[in-house]
């Protein structure tokens, strides 16, 4: 699947197993229930070289951006006691 320039950046968390290698179209078993997806270049023809020249600092800063959703969710559920943060989700 091939993203567009406007796509890059986007964190997307979701129900279902991740999809390792899914990004150069590889086929590696599927592992998980959810799992977070971030978007750090367009995909297209030659594939790994652009995954090559991909900015790192991007890379860096949406995994910190990652992590601190994390901390924040797992402050929150402690702090409420371990009540669900949205009753509808199971």
């Amino acid at each position: 699947m091939s993203w567009n320039a406007w796509d890059i950046g986007y964190i997307k968390v979701a129900k279902g197993p991740l999809k390792p290698g899914s990004g150069l179209k590889k086929d590696l078993p599927e592992t998980g229930d959810i799992h977070i997806t971030g978007i750090v270049n367009h995909g297209g023809f030659m594939d790994f070289m652009v995954l090559q020249n991909t900015r790192l600092s991007l890379v860096m800063k949406m995994s910190e951006t990652i992590a601190d959703g994390l901390q924040y969710a797992l402050w929150k559920y402690h702090r409420t006691g371990g009540k669900l943060l949205n009753p509808h989700m199971q």
